[in-house]
This record gives structure tokens, sequence and C-alpha cells, in this order.
């Protein structure tokens, strides 16, 4: 749900039975909206490629979605670890018209989605040197404009590129495990 400014009322106010649900709904969207995926079935093969792409295997199944509008803050976060094969990759988070949608906005250009490796090599702290396992994790933070929102909501996908069309290693089992999350702030002022 997206950020809605709560009611307010004055010292000494009785409140009605309806007022107090009301506090309580305003509490909820106070929370934020928060959406999650994890994937434990078995390690991801990325297709080697200097374009901008969906995670192999997962596609746009990884696509998180929360309500929000215009001016909201998200923040998004990865936890994932990405093998030694010797070409460097990088991960960038987009905003997409809808789920399975085409991507809009690119977190790590901050702004409209660029599709070559050349243009940008995605977040600095979610970049994987070859030859060595990274771990990848941290969160980036983005605020929405208009283009991002559809349907009074806003999709979110993980997209990965690399340095040259070798393919690399996304660990995704029971023992290592490959998360992201999102959450909407409402509108925060950063």
């Amino acid at each position: 749900m997206p950020w809605q400014d709560p009611d307010t009322f004055t010292s000494g106010q009785v409140l009605t039975a309806a007022q107090m649900n009301e506090i309580s709904n305003d509490l909820t969207v106070l929370r934020g909206d928060y959406a999650k995926y994890r994937r434990t079935a078995g390690n991801v093969t990325l297709t080697g490629t200097t374009t901008w792409s969906t995670l192999t295997t997962i596609g746009t199944a990884a696509d998180l979605t929360l309500a929000a509008a215009s001016g909201d803050v998200i923040e998004f976060s990865v936890s994932l670890l990405v093998g030694q094969e010797a070409v460097n990759s990088g991960f960038d988070v987009v905003t997409c018209n809808g789920p399975g949608g085409s991507p809009i906005n690119s977190v790590a250009y901050d702004g409209a989605y660029q599709s070559a490796w050349t243009t940008h090599q995605g977040m600095s702290g979610w970049l994987c040197f070859g030859s060595a396992f990274v771990s990848a994790s941290g969160s980036v933070f983005y605020k929405l404009v208009a283009g991002d929102i559809v349907s009074n909501a806003v999709t979110l996908r993980l997209l990965y590129a690399m340095g040259a069309a070798t393919n690399k290693t996304l660990y995704a089992g029971t023992q290592i495990p490959f998360d992201i999350w999102a959450r909407n702030h409402g509108p925060v002022e950063i």
C-alpha cells in the first residue's frame, strides 16, 4: 500500500471505535510494504551475455512487486555468491512495467534502463570480478518517479550482465541460498 498521511487527533480527544481501527490501519501503512525471493533449488548458470538480462532459469519469477506511489523510497537488497569463472559480472535492479514486464528505469544508472554492459556495470557493491568467488550483498535506495508506478505498484527485477560472453555460476542451494528482498519506506526525503 502506498504511503498515506496518518490521521491526527487533538490532545484529550475521546476516540471512537472506528477511529481506533483507523489508527491500526495507519500503523500498517507506516510499516511499509515488503517482498522477498529466496532460491535454494540449485545453482543458476548465468549465461554469458554483455547485455543486461533476467537471471537465467529464474527469469521474471523473482520479480518483486510492492504497493507504491511516486516519491516513495524503496530499498532493494541482495545476498548472493558468484563463482570464480574468469569473467567480470555485475548486478543491477530495474523498475518494470508490471510483473514480467519490460524494464523502465535502472537504479545503478539512476535513469532510463540501458541494455549494454559497456554503458554501466551495475551497482559497484554488486560487481563480481572474475577468477575469484565473490559474495555480493547490501542495499540500494531509489526514489520512485511517476513512470515507475503501474497500477499503484512498482515491480523490481534483479538483472545481470558480463564483461564477455562467458558463463558464470550463481550459487543457490540449501546451504548457500540466493536472496533478494525489497521494502517501500514511503515518502522519506533523501
